[in-house]
């Protein structure tokens, strides 16, 4: 059994801007594998950072990842994450918008084939007031493969904001369907 572990820490101070890109791939080394990653941002005042990964798995791969932010006043973050290969993935990248005006942006995509589920999605947690944040999620299953999404968009009170929320799938087979 071959497993991988990775702890990320970030910050990006005031009017800052930043960006981190990563890609993840493992080849087939055993029967089962497991690769647990933690990725922690703080965005402080009026800055910007993006976080870009493409984590391509073997199929033998247990893939668990929590991707976090702490955005503070007038800042944003974005997370632009895309998923393809593994047994199983959890990813739910997250903005807690703290400050006054923060901003925080989750554009999710997964692909999951036969003996693949991915399970990804996004989280936004709006505490301060005047917070604006956008998940996008998108999802292509092949075959027998498995797309789950998960998101969250709480809004704590006296953090008034407008909500639009919108989830597609797509299944590309004889039967499936579109939601």
């Amino acid at each position: 059994r071959r497993d991988r572990c990775a702890r990320t820490p970030i910050r990006c101070e005031g009017r800052a801007q930043g960006q981190y890109i990563e890609g993840c791939n493992a080849a087939v080394y055993s029967p089962e594998s497991f690769h647990s990653g933690v990725i922690e941002i703080v965005v402080n005042k009026n800055a910007r950072f993006r976080y870009t990964t493409i984590q391509n798995w073997s199929n033998n791969m247990y893939n668990h990842v929590t991707q976090r932010s702490m955005v503070h006043e007038g800042a944003t973050m974005e997370w632009l994450d895309g998923n393809l290969g593994s047994k199983l993935t959890m990813k739910y990248p997250s903005c807690y918008l703290i400050g006054e005006g923060a901003h925080g942006e989750i554009m999710s995509i997964a692909y999951s084939g036969d003996g693949q589920h991915q399970d990804t999605g996004g989280k936004v947690v709006h505490v301060a007031p005047h917070t604006t944040s956008s998940i996008i999620s998108k999802s292509i299953s092949k075959g027998h493969g498995r797309s789950t999404y998960r998101g969250l968009c709480q809004v704590h009170k006296g953090a008034h904001l407008p909500l639009i929320p919108t989830c597609r799938a797509r299944r590309p087979r004889p039967g499936g369907c579109v939601v």
